[in-house]
């Protein structure tokens, strides 16, 4: 039943609005039996800044497993995971049964709040959290939900993410926030998205 709220196939393509007002996609860049490539283009709500997200998935017995992440922005690159990755500890995104208050432990990469200096982040471990079920507007309707959060911290800079994902659609919304500087003078950058449209082969 969990791997409903993950639907990944050949020829998806979601589409998503984000704080900025502009449009992203992801869609799946190719399938075999044992992995899925699945692209996201555009994620930064930045103007002049192309971006393509390159994510590595298969479904394993207790979740679905980041294999590889790659990222290029303006002439920046990224690189979570590889091929040696493979024959390791799956590094769980969404982890089965799905019931709140489960926690683990994966690797993300986080992005830098300031865009434009010459590092859009790093490698980070980072803490997973089932959220429980919420209702939430997807596409006009209401629908069943179910939350996943998760949080990273290097010196100076938190990340926490929340992803609403629904049975037969996948993630519904999104919201990211990066907290900088000192719990006295910290500044706060939110950041969110909203599907718009889902086309299915």
């Amino acid at each position: 039943e969990w791997k409903e709220y993950f639907p990944l196939g050949k020829d998806y393509r979601w589409t998503y609005e984000n704080s900025s007002g502009r449009e992203f996609t992801v869609s799946d860049a190719g399938v075999s039996e044992e992995k899925l490539s699945v692209e996201t283009r555009d994620f930064l709500p930045v103007e002049g800044w192309p971006t393509l997200s390159t994510e590595e998935l298969r479904f394993v017995d207790d979740g679905v497993d980041l294999l590889k992440y790659t990222h290029d922005q303006g002439g920046f690159g990224a690189r979570l995971g590889g091929k040696s990755r493979e024959k390791k500890q799956p590094n769980l995104v969404l982890r089965a049964p799905l019931v709140k208050g489960t926690r683990w432990t994966g690797k993300r990469w986080v992005w830098n709040s300031m865009i434009g200096e010459g590092s859009i982040g790093s490698e980070n471990s980072a803490e997973y959290e089932c959220g429980g079920i919420e209702t939430i507007e997807v596409m006009g309707r209401s629908r069943e939900s179910f939350k996943i959060i998760w949080r990273a911290r290097e010196e100076g800079r938190s990340w926490e993410t929340t992803l609403w994902y629904v049975k037969g659609v996948g993630v519904a919304k999104g919201q990211m926030e990066i907290r900088t500087g000192s719990d006295k003078e910290q500044v706060t950058s939110l950041y969110h998205w909203t599907l718009k449209e889902l086309k299915r082969p």
